[in-house]
């Protein structure tokens, strides 16, 4: 690194002109203090997918903060459910945080600005199937059917929506539109706006992800559905 430094002579020296003394020069190192200087950082981020789990997602420290800050909440107020997974966690309404114990400016600020990356970010909307080594088209469901137990309002809720879109109530049809739901579908029903998009392509992931399971042999889908 570079300093700026300004050098004199370290000499002690009398000067003398025509045998007459002058004046006497004393010099010595002097150093300017070094200046900081505030550098412009490039913050490199990138949106995970909406299926990312809370528990292994990655974000810069103050996105971090915030969902650590609202999984305390849960433990204090039960009927706060940030979700389980990123798409769910972004569904949530400014009011909904900015009513919780210990949420103030700082973290709605963060909140709206994940907001706002995650439904401007492509790689938001779409899981790489690709990379996931599986074709869902290839796959058999024609025996699986649909089960809302356990699924969360705000999912059952878009999926009763995505129902109505299809015109259709039969479970083995939704599944298999609901599996090969994409951005580019949703975006264009005039009815559907970021909300129901985000909410129905977290439980699309959530759901590819269990049948990557049961293809895998790690969930025995007969034996949890007997007939």
């Amino acid at each position: 690194m570079l300093r700026a430094v300004e050098i004199s002579l370290p000499l002690r020296q009398t000067l003398h002109v025509d045998g007459a003394e002058i004046r006497q020069v004393e010099t010595e190192f002097e150093e300017k203090p070094e200046v900081a200087r505030d550098e412009p950082v490039m913050e490199c981020l990138r949106i995970p997918a909406l299926s990312t789990s809370l528990e292994t997602i990655q974000l810069p420290e103050r996105f971090m903060k915030l969902i650590k800050r609202l999984k305390n909440i849960q433990l204090i107020n039960p009927n706060f459910v940030p979700g389980e997974t990123f798409g769910e966690l972004i569904t949530l309404s400014v009011n909904e945080l900015a009513e919780q114990p210990g949420v103030g400016v700082l973290y709605i600020d963060t909140f709206k600005e994940l907001q706002q990356l995650a439904q401007s970010a492509p790689a938001v909307e779409a899981i790489d199937t690709a990379n996931m080594g599986i074709d869902f088209a290839k796959v058999d469901i024609s025996q699986m059917r649909l089960s809302l137990a356990g699924v969360e309002t705000k999912h059952t809720k878009a999926l009763e929506k995505f129902g109505r879109y299809l015109k259709t109530e039969d479970m083995g049809e939704m599944l298999q539109a609901i599996l090969h739901a994409e951005y580019e579908q949703l975006v264009a029903i005039p009815t559907w706006g970021k909300g129901s998009i985000t909410k129905l392509l977290a439980f699309r992931d959530r759901l590819r992800e269990e049948i990557i399971a049961i293809q895998n042999g790690d969930i025995d889908y007969l034996a949890l559905n007997p007939s």
